[in-house]
């Protein structure tokens, strides 16, 4: 007696011969190229699939003015996929609803590529204030429809799968080339438009909508548009965040890395005078700021008397005390600048001391110790 069980999971007959024992043996399915098996009839196919995102080791870096690297790993496990179908290469119906024609229930050589792409301007939050994030494509991404790329499985080349077999409306990888590899993704993040941003450093959390297609198709010149679902867009169903430092001053995106020294310590020489000539004598230096990249500073002073905004006073014994002050143009002079603009080198800063008799001046020398604080963002 014979009968034969068919098992739709893989699409094999099985024979069981009970006059001889218990046999099995796979009988040979169809297994043409991709090439012939995806044009049928004039119709054109396709299988994808838009599931499975898994996003890892995201790095930003600072590399010029406003700008980071962003760098991450993708990696989509997408191997059940929907057959899509066409019959001008564009016009993309999920596989049924037109008239289709008979697949072969397996096919070798197939291409497998993959797409991910994201939106292009994002709005952030940065501490009290907000920007713009403004991404462009690295050496893997590009434009595709709508959708800005953050990888095009092109650039390193396609994946052959050795075996997929058909279930229409769905496909499933016999083999697993395509699985468990991690792409490298590389972009920039351009910030602009700050407002109301405080002086400082904030973690800022850029999130970005993504979508995903993994696509098997005939072969790697892509003819049948492989990146996309149905006409040419990628619906953006997940999100990445990744963290970037931002070092902001004066509403601008600078250097996190940047530092400033100067040089110490600056001296205030009044000279040789007459007891007569003390009063309102004055004496100018210039404090070096020195720093590796653009960015701003508050300049206070301080000495022994810190209560006036204009100056402060330094008493110089002997009856004369020193009106000590700062200013960025020699014009405006106070006790503390605020936002003072400082370049990639050095910025130089004027300190002023006015000399004022407190009551009977005293032949000799005299002299103070003030401190000029340096703050910068």
């Amino acid at each position: 007696m014979k009968f034969s069980l068919k098992n739709k999971a893989c699409g094999l007959i099985v024979a069981l011969i009970s006059a001889s024992g218990l046999i099995s043996h796979h009988a040979a399915a169809a297994n043409i190229s991709c090439r012939e098996g995806m044009i049928v009839n004039g119709v054109n196919y396709k299988a994808t699939s838009l599931t499975g995102i898994q996003v890892s080791d995201v790095v930003s870096t600072w590399t010029s003015t406003n700008t980071y690297n962003v760098t991450m790993s993708i990696m989509a496990n997408q191997g059940l996929k929907n057959w899509y179908s066409s019959t001008d290469l564009s016009n993309w119906q999920p596989y049924g609803n037109r008239s289709d024609a008979k697949l072969h229930d397996r096919m070798s050589g197939c291409s497998s590529g993959l797409v991910v792409a994201t939106q292009q301007v994002n709005t952030v939050q940065i501490a009290q204030g907000t920007g713009t994030v403004i991404l462009y494509p690295g050496p893997t991404g590009g434009t595709k429809g709508q959708s800005f790329v953050l990888y095009d499985e092109r650039r390193d080349g396609f994946i052959t799968m050795s075996n997929i077999g058909v279930e229409a409306p769905y496909a499933y990888g016999y083999s697993k080339e395509d699985e468990n590899i991690k792409r490298k993704i590389s972009f920039t993040a351009t910030f602009t438009n700050l407002k109301n941003v405080p002086d400082g450093v904030t973690t800022v959390n850029v999130m970005i909508p993504v979508g995903a297609t993994s696509t098997w198709f005939p072969d790697g010149n892509g003819y049948n548009y492989w990146w996309a679902t149905a006409g040419r867009s990628i619906p953006l169903s997940y999100a990445i965040v990744f963290p970037i430092t931002v070092r902001s001053s004066n509403n601008e995106i600078i250097d996190p890395k940047t530092s400033c020294s100067t040089k110490s310590p600056v001296f205030l020489d009044h000279g040789v005078m007459s007891t007569a000539s003390v009063s309102n004598n004055t004496s100018t230096a210039l404090l070096d700021i020195t720093c590796t990249g653009d960015t701003s500073a508050s300049v206070e002073v301080f000495g022994h008397d810190d209560s006036r905004t204009d100056y402060s006073s330094v008493d110089l014994e002997n009856g004369v005390t020193s009106r000590l002050s700062a200013s960025a143009n020699k014009s405006t002079w106070t006790r503390k600048l605020n936002s003072v603009p400082l370049k990639k080198g050095t910025t130089n800063v004027s300190v002023r001391s006015v000399l004022t008799p407190t009551g009977t001046v005293k032949e000799g020398s005299f002299s103070g110790i003030a401190i000029a604080r340096v703050s910068y963002n």
